[in-house]
């Protein structure tokens, strides 16, 4: 018997169908859509505790930092404006003025709770470890932090990672199985609308003679962005906070990044300050899609910003927490 091919790519995405196929029972199939989800408003902070609190606001972290670097940027021309009309070009160019964002000094440290996970509303998919990030910045000759940087440090973003299922895991299951990369997908479509380029693809579905149903495709693991940079005039998004979902199929290691201006300031100055290829930039920026992580979740942003014995003894000293 020939498979029949039932397509669904052309129907409205927020209803419920049911359609006969010769020689099969009728079969109902719901479509939805998150289209109705309020449109994007960014997170506020993570917890109780809001974007800008100082570091001496948090009492419950391990004393050492998971991650500390410090980068240097000249800044990046976002604006120049000339106020002198009908002048000839010499007072014209004297007056010139430009603007210059992120220049100076920036520092990036992750806190971290002790066995602290998160759930996201209902979706059952549960979120650990998750790193607490702080940052500062100043401007002056020497990159030496300042005595008092963690009276400086302020709350800036969030990197929480999760296991989901490892695309060879989702192929054996017959690409059916609802993975938890798609619970926190639907979470955060629920909790931030559709994130930027969102768009639900079509699904042909074969009927076989023995009534089984294969998607004739491998699934996807897209990354996933609310509220990202677009051109190359601004050094932030405009917004207070962005997110990020990606995955690394491969080994079944995600992670959820809220990143504020702060913190794009200081991947941007990683990347144009001597550390090209920076993948906490590319992560911000999708530059790269896709990032591999090893199965010790180690060596990649994606899991930690650098390797565990990064820091030397006198940095992580000057950034342990004060009891």
């Amino acid at each position: 018997m020939r498979a029949r091919f039932l397509a669904l790519a052309a129907l409205p995405l927020a209803a419920t169908y049911a359609f006969s196929v010769h020689g099969a029972e009728a079969i109902e199939i719901s479509v939805h859509s998150a289209r109705d989800t309020p449109r994007y408003v960014p997170p506020a902070g993570f917890r109780e505790h809001r974007w800008g609190e100082p570091l001496s606001a948090f009492t419950h972290f391990e004393v050492d930092p998971l991650y500390v670097q410090t980068a240097h940027s000249r800044g990046k021309t976002t604006l120049v404006s000339a106020e002198c009309a009908g002048c000839d070009l010499t007072a014209t160019l004297r007056s010139m003025r430009q603007k210059t964002e992120g220049e100076g000094f920036h520092t990036l440290a992750e806190y971290y709770v002790a066995a602290e996970g998160i759930q996201f509303g209902d979706s059952g998919a549960f979120l650990f470890p998750v790193f607490y990030q702080f940052c500062a910045q100043w401007r002056g000759f020497s990159g030496e932090v300042p005595e008092d940087i963690q009276n400086r440090m302020s709350f800036c973003g969030m990197r929480m990672l999760f296991r989901s299922q490892t695309q060879e895991e989702v192929a054996a299951s017959g690409n059916e199985v609802v993975t938890n990369y798609d619970r926190i997908l639907q979470a955060l479509i629920e909790a931030y609308g559709e994130p930027e380029d969102y768009e639900k693809r079509g699904l042909v579905i074969i009927a076989t003679p023995d009534s089984k149903f294969v998607q004739p495709r491998d699934r996807r693991f897209d990354e996933w962005r609310w509220c990202s940079l677009h051109g190359d005039q601004d050094i932030a998004p405009n917004c207070k906070a962005s997110v990020v979902l990606a995955l690394d199929s491969s080994t079944g290691w995600g992670v959820v990044l809220y990143a504020t201006r702060p913190v794009w300031e200081f991947a941007y100055a990683r990347q144009h300050g001597g550390a090209g290829g920076d993948a906490l930039y590319r992560l911000l920026t999708g530059l790269e899609q896709y990032h591999a992580v090893d199965t010790a979740c180690t060596g990649s942003n994606l899991c930690r910003p650098g390797p565990p014995d990064a820091m030397r003894e006198s940095t992580k000293a000057q950034f342990r927490l004060r009891q």
